[in-house]
């Protein structure tokens, strides 16, 4: 008996000792994470991919997997993340769980799910409140901001972009406090605040090497419009960079509109060419009800009929799109 104990308990040992050395390999992966190093944690990911774990650390291995893939901007499966859930609520791992709330929370969100993000993300805040981590609390705060605004409740929206704002201000992060001043720019855009929003859309100025990649034309064209008003050269110079990163309808207006002021009319018009491009019809009809009040100005006869025929026709369109958007 004595012979066969030994074994026994050198291999519960080995396993015992692998259990913590995988765990504490999978609490760096969570900080790297936490601190955009994906790079970095999905190597390590990677070399862990066929490590025998027991049941604890292969769920958190799946869940860090999840968040890895989530940051790549991969597609997330439901399932994987419900099987996450239920394992963290059954053991009571109170930051875990929160953690895979905000996750299928942000899944259900992209596949349209609209009710089952709203009630993952709210447990996830909840869940949340109790926990000390600030990276997990801004994700959420920074998620719910997005659904309040995407609803027009946009005082809601402001609520969370300053609980966000109070947590990353002071922080080393300097993508966090980036994207942080952009969302309370856009927050206060939305109240019509343009004074609040362009104080935040010019802190972002110092910081502007440092913008993503993917969302320095959206950023560039936010300072640029929250600067036509009072530093119209300030916002032709962003303007301009956004149209290089990454052309789009609201760019082209918003130089037009700069230009027209300029008396640069045949500039303005060759851009709001460009912009009435677009498939979006309540885009369309703002920029051709500003095109058309413009040539009414310039006492511009042939292209006030032109224009205001277009819109016409444009509206009997977005009233019908309206109306079967109603009846789905």
């Amino acid at each position: 008996i004595l012979k066969l104990f030994i074994p026994i308990m050198i291999l519960l040992c080995l396993i015992g000792c692998k259990s913590r050395l995988s765990n504490s390999k999978l609490t760096q992966v969570d900080s790297l994470l936490d601190n955009n190093q994906l790079d970095s944690a999905k190597q390590i990911l990677n070399v862990m991919h066929n490590t025998y774990f027991n049941e604890e650390c292969s769920m958190y291995y799946k869940l860090l997997t999840i968040r890895a893939d989530y940051m790549s901007y991969k597609t997330i499966q439901l399932t994987a993340i419900d099987e996450c859930v239920s394992y963290f609520k059954k053991c009571n791992e109170t930051e875990k769980l929160a953690q895979a709330y905000y996750y299928k929370a942000r899944a259900a969100y992209d596949m349209g799910e609209r009710k089952k993000a709203i009630i993952a993300i709210k447990k996830s805040e909840y869940l949340a409140n109790s926990l000390h981590n600030i990276y997990l609390q801004d994700r959420i705060y920074i998620f719910l901001a997005r659904i309040n605004t995407a609803v027009g409740d946009y005082k809601k929206a402001m609520t969370y972009a300053q609980k966000s704002l109070r947590l990353v201000e002071n922080s080393k992060d300097i993508i966090k406090r980036i994207d942080i001043y952009h969302r309370m720019a856009i927050a206060y855009g939305n109240l019509e605040n343009e004074d609040s929003a362009r104080f935040y859309c010019n802190k972002i100025i110092p910081l502007v090497t440092y913008v993503p990649n993917g969302a320095k034309g959206t950023v560039y064209n936010n300072i640029g419009y929250f600067n036509m008003k009072q530093n119209p050269a300030l916002a032709l110079y962003f303007l301009n960079l956004a149209l290089k990163v990454e052309p789009n309808v609201d760019t082209y207006d918003n130089l037009a509109r700069i230009y027209t002021k300029q008396g640069l009319k045949s500039k303005a018009d060759s851009l709001w060419a460009h912009a009435l491009q677009t498939n979006d019809l309540s885009k369309k009809n703002e920029i051709l009800e500003f095109i058309l009040h413009q040539k009414q100005t310039e006492k511009n006869d042939k292209l006030i009929s032109k224009y205001a025929t277009w819109l016409i026709d444009l509206k009997d369109s977005l009233a019908e799109q309206r109306q079967n958007e109603q009846i789905k």
